[in-house]
């Protein structure tokens, strides 16, 4: 939101978004490897959560444009 409201860049903030989901995906194809069932449940968990929440601020991002 910082990059949105301070430096008014809509699509430096969704650029910073997409580059935080994407390094998270990187970093959990290494680690699955080794994770427990309960953990890789809770991550796909969060990771249905972080996306919605995406979603939910490029629609707000559009609607102020």
């Amino acid at each position: 939101m910082f990059y949105f409201e301070v430096l008014n860049s809509v699509e430096f903030a969704m650029r910073i978004l997409a580059e935080g989901a994407q390094e998270g995906k990187e970093e959990w194809a290494g680690y699955k490897r080794t994770a427990t069932p309960e953990f890789k449940r809770d991550y796909h968990d969060a990771m249905k959560t972080i996306e919605h929440n995406i979603e939910q601020l490029k629609q707000e991002l559009i609607s102020r444009q």
